[in-house]
């Protein structure tokens, strides 16, 4: 599967000029926030040609959200972590100066992810299915907007983060893609988020609370 440079997303680390063509990621992520394995591979310097990540890949060195990948256009997406056990080398990926970037992280930081909660439904007896922004869906009863701290090696909610005043939030989308900062207040749907001491107005869409006052995940400076 293939995409045209030229209609790339414009969060994508790439230059829309080099080749006609560039890696689509397979389907169940958001295109935007998402780029293939076989992208971010290379961004790391790990293989050159689509033949050396192809054997990377199908021969178990790369990881994904601690499962094994064997697709080479598996997405990515964002706060996703990619591991190359062997080595000992663990990565996010991230968004910075408005690019999907990938961010080197220590091992013990590798096991979990944060993923906002996006919708819920009920179920046949009474049971709370809420829906994930990364398309995994779990059970129990969290609010829409709350974000859930993910431990990826036992697959289990480790804590989550309400929409507050005080809590981190961090700006996945819109004019300030890739800030962060703590929340000054909640009204409806519109969140004030106070950003390098500039109180910025924004939805409840456009951002996932990262932390209590800060981040639980490394962030690049």
């Amino acid at each position: 599967m293939h995409l045209k440079r030229l209609a790339m997303p414009k969060i994508w680390p790439l230059s829309r000029k080099e080749t006609v063509f560039v890696a689509r990621p397979l389907p169940g992520r958001d295109l935007k926030n998402a780029l293939p394995i076989s992208i971010v591979l290379k961004q790391l310097g790990y293989g050159k040609t689509r033949k050396e990540i192809r054997y990377i890949i199908t021969s178990g060195k790369v990881l994904v959200n601690c499962k094994k990948v064997n697709e080479i256009n598996s997405p990515i997406g964002l706060f996703d972590v990619v591991s190359i056990p062997q080595i000992h080398k663990h990565y996010r990926l991230i968004i910075k100066n408005k690019k999907l970037r990938l961010h080197e992280i220590n091992e013990s930081e590798s096991e979990i992810k944060i993923i906002k909660v996006i919708d819920k439904r009920i179920l046949k007896g009474k049971r709370v299915q809420c829906n994930l922004s990364d398309g995994r869906n779990i059970l129990g009863n969290y609010k829409v907007g709350e974000s859930i701290v993910f431990n990826l090696k036992n697959r289990s909610v480790a804590d989550t983060f309400k929409v507050e005043k005080g809590f981190i939030a961090f700006f996945a989308s819109g004019k300030h893609l890739g800030s962060y900062g703590k929340i000054d207040s909640i009204s409806g749907k519109e969140v004030k988020v106070n950003v390098d001491r500039k109180e910025v107005t924004t939805s409840l869409d456009k951002i996932i609370v990262i932390g209590k006052e800060k981040p639980v995940i490394s962030l690049p400076k």
